[in-house]
């Protein structure tokens, strides 16, 4: 639950950052889920980050900051095992104790209704069990414009999927 929070930032704050014009460490830099604890058995590196000084620890202060892609970027942790917590509520399942990393990001190629949304996500086998020839689905409902008249094609050789209105 320590990371069930939505991570944001823009490029904007990145570049004043890196650029000094910012006065002290903007939050969403100084709280960007970089390192997990790996006391409690989460893994030490989490969310990607710039390393300014290459010491392999993020630290803001030492000029470090979120890795993004697009003009801005929302990184969040989720897992499928939150029986511990006594969440998971499904019956007669047990969770695969996998960690999933989203990258959504954004660029803006005009004004907020001609920006393009990607999606990266990193799937971490964090149980002992070895998964073989599994598949993973992401289930979409995709509303641009009239929710009634939305398509969805697949790019397979460029890994992505993509929703266009059918008017």
């Amino acid at each position: 639950t320590k990371y069930d929070k939505v991570y944001r930032v823009n490029l904007q704050t990145l570049t004043d950052f890196k650029n000094g014009t910012t006065q002290g460490i903007p939050q969403e830099i100084a709280e960007w889920p970089a390192h997990g604890d790996p006391n409690m058995g989460e893994a030490y590196y989490l969310a990607p980050f710039v390393d300014v000084n290459n010491d392999g620890n993020y630290n803001p202060a030492d000029g470090d900051y979120p890795k993004i892609k697009g003009d801005e970027a929302i990184y969040t942790i989720f897992n499928d095992d939150n029986a511990r917590s006594g969440v998971y509520t499904r019956e007669n399942a047990n969770p695969l104790g996998v960690e999933i990393h989203c990258l959504t990001y954004a660029y803006r190629t005009g004004g907020i209704e001609d920006s393009v949304l990607y999606r990266e996500y990193r799937v971490i086998n964090r149980s002992n069990t070895i998964y073989a020839n599994a598949y993973l689905s992401i289930w979409a409902d995709f509303d641009l414009g009239n929710a009634r008249d939305d398509l969805a094609g697949t790019h397979i050789s460029a890994n992505s999927i993509y929703c266009y209105n059918a008017d």
